[in-house]
């Protein structure tokens, strides 16, 4: 039976996917506009090849950006605890594999090498077995602290 269940904010995410949708297709129409229907004043025909290149490489960027939003979009699952497994992303985790769960504050590298703390918590699990990649969950997505302190009392 599942006691506890905590489904990922995505509306920021939903946003920034729109935005960049918005911007591929301002980039797409800027290309088409200057190169196919040759709508260029006179004075401005020498930066042609150069507002052709930034209206294809924005596009193309934000493209690319739009892209991964939406694998993330897609990937962001509802975390599930109940009193014999843990549920993340449709995997099912049990107490006892559950080697160490750590809820701390991202550490970033300065712009000269020095690490700063930021203000965004992230969820580290571990799991037993075989040396793997931890399962991370972001503040920016799921509610951290409250995770973590299910995860705690069920552990203990």
């Amino acid at each position: 039976m599942i006691e506890a269940s905590f489904t990922p904010d995505r509306l920021g995410l939903l946003l920034s996917i729109i935005l960049f949708l918005v911007i591929t297709a301002a980039g797409a129409w800027l290309v088409y506009q200057l190169e196919v229907k040759n709508k260029y004043k006179s004075s401005l025909k020498a930066y042609k090849p150069l507002v052709s290149m930034l209206g294809f490489f924005t596009a193309f960027i934000c493209f690319g950006i739009f892209c991964f939003n939406c694998w993330n979009f897609l990937s962001l699952k509802p975390v599930y605890i109940s009193n014999d497994y843990l549920t993340i992303n449709g995997e099912q985790i049990e107490w006892e594999n559950i080697l160490s769960v750590d809820n701390k504050l991202i550490d970033e590298v300065g712009l000269f090498g020095n690490i700063k703390t930021t203000d965004e918590r992230i969820l580290e699990i571990r799991k037993v077995g075989k040396v793997q990649a931890p399962i991370i969950l972001s503040d920016n997505f799921y509610p951290v602290e409250e995770i973590f302190q299910k995860i705690k009392a069920k552990k203990d």
